[in-house]
């Protein structure tokens, strides 16, 4: 009998990585969001409804939930601003036009455009990766094609989050208001490694109520950087023209 035999090192098998249990999954989401304390961000957002089509670059600082600066601008040029949400007040300026608008947040966190309310406060935190596992009670509620299901409510919002365990990250919502009968599906693509967690290249928000959709594409992201006072610092010139709110139509600031 011939006994064959190699020199070759034996190659090692590595077991498979453990699977992270429901209640672990909950506890590194909310610590992530826990760590979250500063964001700046680069931005290109496409707001699509039966009536208004619009596209502008924005670059986007946060600080906490009441402390938020975007500067945006249209691509085709008709409006460039500057905004602020400090504490339950939003103030946008153009010095373009010389002209601004301010509004007090409904409820904290909705804006008021013609007929219709846009959640300001929760769409931001959507989009940095600040979803409430960190401040809100989630519930585990069963598995689907890989991905954990949560549920989560807020004062306005009931939640629904497809979680990939593997990876720590949302890459769909279900958000549904409680009293005015209308929903928002939130979802993510295209994740890249940064900053010791995975982050979504494109964020998309449908509306299918109210009939609007919104694609946000991340183009630069820095997370936990030191963002001076004078970002979320709005100074107005004294013959600057105060207008309403804006209903709607291709210009923020007519």
């Amino acid at each position: 009998m011939l006994i064959f035999t190699s020199c070759a090192p034996r190659k090692i098998v590595k077991p498979p990585p453990r699977v992270k249990s429901p209640d672990e999954v909950v506890a590194l989401l909310a610590g992530q969001e826990a760590h979250l304390d500063t964001y700046a961000g680069d931005l290109a957002v496409e707001f699509q409804s039966k009536e208004l089509q619009l596209s502008f670059d924005m670059e986007l600082y946060y600080r906490h939930p009441s402390e938020v600066a975007f500067t945006f601008e249209m691509i085709l040029g008709i409006d460039v601003a500057k905004a602020v949400l400090h504490h339950d007040t939003v103030r946008v300026f153009s010095p373009f036009r010389n002209s601004y608008f301010e509004q007090n947040l409904k409820e904290g966190r909705f804006i008021q455009l013609g007929d219709r309310r846009f959640d300001l406060v929760s769409t931001i935190e959507f989009s940095i990766g600040k979803f409430g596992f960190d401040q809100n009670d989630s519930r585990f509620v069963g598995r689907q094609e890989g991905f954990y299901l949560y549920e989560m409510a807020d004062t306005i919002w009931d939640k629904k989050f497809w979680v990939n365990p593997a990876t720590l990250t949302v890459a769909k919502c279900h958000w549904r208001h409680r009293d005015e009968s209308y929903d928002l599906w939130i979802s993510y693509y295209d994740f890249h490694r940064m900053d010791g967690r995975w982050r979504p290249k494109i964020i998309t928000l449908l509306c299918p109520v109210q009939g609007y959709r919104v694609k946000i594409r991340l183009r630069q992201e820095k997370i936990n950087v030191e963002i001076p006072d004078n970002f979320f610092q709005l100074r107005i010139p004294e013959d600057a023209r105060r207008i309403e709110p804006p209903s709607g139509g291709p210009s923020l600031l007519r």
